[in-house]
């Protein structure tokens, strides 16, 4: 049984006298070493016991009374309570029949996903030079919007984004991307992740099937997993998705997810004629098309790719794009146009599931489009990878071309490396070289099945010519024992 004696409070503590007497007793109670009914000392004596003010265990025993630990009867003190006995069982009851996950939620954190907190060398794709955002220019934007005072700014955002961002999106993405839309169909989202796991709950109902390219985006395939679809991996081929292989395996496909610009990983651009043949197929079956254009801004040669939406007749296409490549990853802003039939429900569904992007950032990114400073920064950062890249690729030519090999591309923020010798475990080289403080993403672990090809997903764009040397002499420590 607990005793005073037992009651040991910590003066060098940052835990306040209250909090650690109040967690004591709540814990002694809770284990039953205060039983029910135990009579404790008056708030006097044990403030005398204990060496400390008076107030304090009054403020403890008025909490442990308002939380059902302790009751305080006239004439009889303050004594533990009834409840607690029940409480204490509960907490000391072996689980045998805790509440588990749901079989979506389980299917859904089964993913593997690379850890990158606290990595000093990374290979991460799709981050962004962050060492070159022209953070003061930025700040002046965010500082600007939160001075404002507008009220548009600090209330609920229930109209499915702030209205100058939409329409400064719709403008950007009609002259630059080829999409057709209006203002109203723009929804401003705390990222591409929620707008898939938005869409993914909009669009599919449990069982569903769901084209996703193979390989593929994870955090597609969470989403989808999450809505409870079935996936089903279609190849990518040299011309992108294979449309006719995924509609005579899965006719009766609900969505496809496809990257038709730049393939996620593989950086294959979807053909006109496979373009087509989707958008017909989803016309004929009924069907949703989710257009992610995550990485459509960085091509080094020639125009962008033209938005796969902008050849939809039939309301069949959402487009979604992101500003965490182009900007950085916690500005947590991005954005799905969506056919006109379905902006009503999706500006509802966006208030309902509480995922929209705090409205004076949008002002702030608003501006950063609608001033000029949007255009000049992702021109000024094209010339910086392009730089990049050719680093990383005489670097990966002079250290290891006799273990992978990796070709230039002519857009996206990261490169593909195929093994020379494909009985290399890519897997295992990306173990070995997290244990040594690198971040080198394998490919087999895009691959929703068995892998095609091993090699290595290596992210160029955000390390500078010192981090990427660095970078690469730790990539030849992992691989040194296939030498």
């Amino acid at each position: 049984m607990l005793t005073v004696s037992d009651i040991k409070l910590d003066r060098s503590s940052n835990q306040s006298l209250q909090s650690q007497l109040f967690h004591v007793l709540r814990e002694g109670i809770l284990s039953a070493d205060l039983p029910v009914g135990l009579k404790l000392p008056s708030t006097r004596q044990l403030a005398k016991m204990l060496g400390i003010g008076r107030n304090t265990v009054i403020a403890v025993y008025e909490q442990l009374i308002a939380e059902g630990y302790l009751v305080s009867r006239t004439g009889s003190g303050t004594q533990v309570s009834e409840s607690a006995k029940v409480r204490s069982k509960q907490k000391s009851k072996v689980n045998a029949n805790s509440p588990k996950l749901s079989v979506r939620g389980m299917k859904m954190t089964s993913i593997s996903r690379m850890e990158y907190t606290g990595a000093q060398a990374s290979f991460q794709g799709g981050l962004p030079a962050l060492d070159e955002f022209p953070y003061a220019k930025w700040s002046r934007f965010v500082a600007r919007n939160y001075r404002s005072g507008a009220k548009e700014m600090f209330g609920y955002d229930t109209l499915g984004g702030l209205p100058k961002l939409c329409s400064a999106i719709a403008k950007y993405v009609r002259s630059q991307r080829g999409v057709v839309c209006e203002d109203s169909q723009v929804i401003v989202i705390s990222g591409s992740q929620a707008a898939l796991d938005l869409s993914a709950r909009m669009l599919i109902d449990p069982g569903d099937d769901v084209w996703v390219e193979n390989p593929c985006y994870q955090g597609a395939k969470a989403a989808f997993l999450g809505a409870g679809a079935n996936i089903c991996p279609v190849p990518v081929g040299e011309e992108g998705l294979d449309v006719d292989y995924a509609a005579s395996q899965y006719p009766g496909a609900r969505l496809a997810f496809v990257t038709p610009s730049y393939q996620y990983p593989l950086g294959i651009t979807m053909s006109l004629d496979q373009r087509l043949r989707l958008l017909d197929w989803a016309e004929r079956s009924g069907s949703w098309i989710i257009e992610d254009d995550y990485d459509s801004e960085f091509r080094y040669r020639g125009h962008s790719i033209s938005a796969l939406q902008g050849l939809d007749s039939s309301e069949r296409v959402l487009y979604m794009g992101t500003y965490s490549k182009t900007m950085f990853p916690s500005l947590r802003i991005a954005y799905l146009i969506v056919p006109l039939k379905l902006v009503n429900v999706f500006q509802n569904a966006l208030r309902q599931s509480g995922q929209s992007a705090p409205l004076p950032l949008q002002g702030a990114m608003a501006d950063f489009i609608n001033e000029g400073a949007y255009v000049h920064h992702v021109r000024r950062m094209k010339a910086i990878y392009i730089k990049r890249q050719k680093h990383f690729l005489d670097l990966a030519n002079k250290h290891l071309k006799h273990i992978i090999k990796f070709e230039q591309s002519d857009a996206g923020m990261h490169l593909i490396g195929y093994f020379i010798d494909q009985s290399i475990d890519d897997e295992a080289v990306s173990k070995r070289a997290a244990s040594i403080g690198l971040v080198a993403p394998s490919l087999s672990g895009l691959y929703i099945d068995k892998p095609v090809r091993r090699g290595l997903y290596l992210g160029y764009a955000g390390l500078a010519e010192p981090a990427m040397e660095r970078a690469f002499m730790k990539l030849v420590s992992a691989l040194s024992p296939y030498k």
